[in-house]
């Protein structure tokens, strides 16, 4: 492994609570290494002479937990082989045998920061697998093997949160949301993300200071997060333009708490509401500032936003 001790972060979950999607964001985000156990020991298990392979192809068709000493030795040796020290460990441990496994092989090796813990509804979850099954060729999205792996994750990985909430490690997220929309919002603030609560706008009375996430209007696809700064109908000074504007029905203004940086309302003009995904509720990511809420910054600030 690398010469300092690594820093790692387990990410648990359902099947088909987006574990993987969200991780790829992180990683992408703040350079850590996703590393998903089950993606591992799948890799492992592909190899046509392997009979750690040819083992590992039972547990995952049968829905049944692999030996935790092949995981730990496998995720070992990707930490190994990265040089890096920062780590997401996406679907692992999954039981109390996977975390005794876990303390004896790696204790003192590595440093767990916390359990960030995708909570989302079987509904949901077997709903998302069984449409990643059409085309993701895995042999256990599938509902025969779905019932056997939602049985173990009830019976097996539930208890291993409630372990962890003993140690004041857990992290929850709720994920019940649609997985292509992003639940973790990069601010631009101190380099923070956050939880995102969507909602149908017609159910949702806007206010002054709110904090929301929407798509770019010129940018499709590309989500911005900024703060509500006048309501429709409201007259609002543009400092760029030099000019008071109106806002449209319909319509919000928006602009990031660091205005001489901010790309906002300003370049792009009114937000149309149904651009609006959610309402920011607090800081999720990096985990140190875990749960720290969204207040205005000070015009002087050097963050970018």
């Amino acid at each position: 492994m690398a010469s300092k001790k690594p820093n790692v972060i387990f990410v648990l979950g359902g099947p088909g609570a987006g574990k993987g999607t969200q991780c790829v964001r992180i990683a992408e985000k703040y350079g850590y290494v996703h590393l998903s156990a089950g993606d591992l020991l799948r890799e492992e298990a592909a190899k046509p002479d392997s009979a750690l392979g040819h083992e590992i192809n039972e547990h995952i068709k049968n829905g049944s937990i692999v030996p935790v000493a092949v995981t730990c030795k496998l995720l070992e040796n990707a930490m190994e082989k990265s040089g890096k020290e920062n780590f997401l460990i996406d679907g692992f441990p999954r039981n109390k045998d996977n975390v005794e496994g876990w303390k004896k092989a790696m204790d003192g090796k590595v440093n767990v920061q916390c359990v960030l813990f995708f909570d989302c509804d079987e509904k949901t979850c077997v709903a998302r697998c069984l449409e990643r099954g059409k085309g993701s060729g895995r042999t256990d999205d599938n509902e025969e093997s779905l019932k056997k792996r939602i049985v173990t994750y009830n019976d097996s990985t539930r208890p291993v949160i409630q372990l962890y909430e003993k140690e004041n490690l857990v992290k929850h997220i709720d994920a019940s949301h649609d997985v292509d929309k992003p639940l973790l919002n990069p601010t631009g603030l101190h380099s923070d993300w956050v939880l995102i609560k969507r909602w149908h706008m017609d159910d949702y009375f806007l206010q002054k200071d709110d904090i929301i996430s929407f798509e770019s209007p010129r940018e499709p696809g590309i989500y911005m997060i900024k703060r509500v700064k006048a309501l429709e109908n409201e007259m609002i000074y543009d400092t760029i333009k030099q000019k008071e504007t109106q806002v449209p029905k319909g319509h919000v203004w928006v602009e990031g708490d660091n205005k001489r940086a901010s790309y906002d309302s300003r370049h792009f003009g009114c937000i149309a509401r149904g651009l609006i995904t959610g309402r920011a509720l607090y800081v999720i990511w990096p985990p140190k500032r875990f749960g720290a809420k969204l207040t205005p910054f000070n015009d002087d600030d050097d963050d970018d936003d």
